[in-house]
């Protein structure tokens, strides 16, 4: 088999980050405007101030770069199981209840300094 494993040509290899760094997202250890971009996936559901956390993105990430945000919309969650009133209660309860015990009470009404909706 070739070492090259995907359609772009590129390795797993290929895609390893040649430095990375672990730390709060919510007190980035970097300078600001340090970065021409950031990635944020499946992050700002698990921390205790997603608002902050987006904030320090948008700081360490200079003017005109790109802040790149994923996270599930557990309200437009499907699960395919035969039991479908059970397929409905578990995004609900995942959107009201299991996320909010973690901290995360609603989105932000407005958006951070510095990022356009």
């Amino acid at each position: 088999m070739n070492d090259r494993d995907d359609a772009d040509g590129f390795t797993s290899a290929d895609r390893v980050l040649p430095r990375a760094a672990v730390a709060d997202g919510h007190r980035l250890p970097f300078a600001s405007d340090r970065f021409d971009g950031a990635w944020a996936d499946r992050v700002l559901q698990h921390v205790a101030e997603p608002v902050r956390a987006l904030e320090e993105l948008l700081r360490v990430v200079r003017p005109g770069g790109r802040v790149a945000l994923a996270d599930p919309d557990c309200d437009t969650q499907v699960l395919d199981i035969d039991d479908q009133d059970l397929a409905r209660r578990v995004p609900r309860f995942r959107a009201d209840v299991s996320l909010r015990r973690r901290g995360r009470h609603g989105r932000a009404r407005s958006a951070p300094p510095g990022m356009r909706r």
